[in-house]
């Protein structure tokens, strides 16, 4: 009997030192309140961003009233305003082709921002988005003036010297 009741020790050790415990979540909340929370932050985050979008594009359809008709911009459908400064009858670009452009960034009161000359491949938005949006509408030898919102031009995050959410005025040459 004493056998038995040993080995029945043993075995019932056994088994409980081998249970794997469960881990213990983060500040003991289940995983549904936990993504509950994470939703309806990405969701105000959203609105956020959706709030400062429409604020842009207040600004910018603003500034092309108070413009005094100097120069006649176009909205596109993706927020862009675009001026045709000097046309030519160069080649149009198109996707994966190399330009050179010369882009020079200002705030929307004419505070330098950005000055690059660059060679970039048109559709990889190497400086900003807005700037292949506008060269898709030219042709080589062109220049263009750009208002664009902070989401097409320098996003969130900004460049190097351009602040985020900032809404930008783009002169653009192209080079070629």
């Amino acid at each position: 009997m004493k056998k038995f009741i040993g080995f029945a020790l043993v075995c019932v050790c056994v088994m409980v030192s081998c249970h794997r415990v469960k881990p213990q979540s983060p500040s003991q909340r289940t995983s549904d309140e936990t993504t509950t929370k994470e939703d309806s932050v990405q969701f105000a985050t959203q609105q956020f961003n959706q709030r400062m979008a429409q604020a842009a594009d207040d600004q910018l359809a603003a500034y092309v009233r108070n413009s005094n008709g100097d120069e006649e911009y176009a909205l596109h459908d993706f927020g862009l305003w675009f001026s045709l400064v000097k046309e030519t009858e160069g080649e149009p670009y198109e996707r994966q082709q190399k330009a050179a452009v010369h882009v020079v960034v200002t705030t929307l009161d004419d505070k330098p921002l950005l000055d690059i000359i660059q060679t970039i491949t048109v559709g990889k938005s190497e400086i900003a988005r807005c700037v292949d949006f506008a060269l898709f509408e030219m042709r080589r030898g062109e220049q263009a003036r750009l208002l664009a919102p902070w989401y097409i031009a320098f996003g969130i995050t900004g460049d190097l010297n351009v602040p985020p959410y900032e809404n930008v005025k783009i002169d653009l040459y192209s080079l070629d």
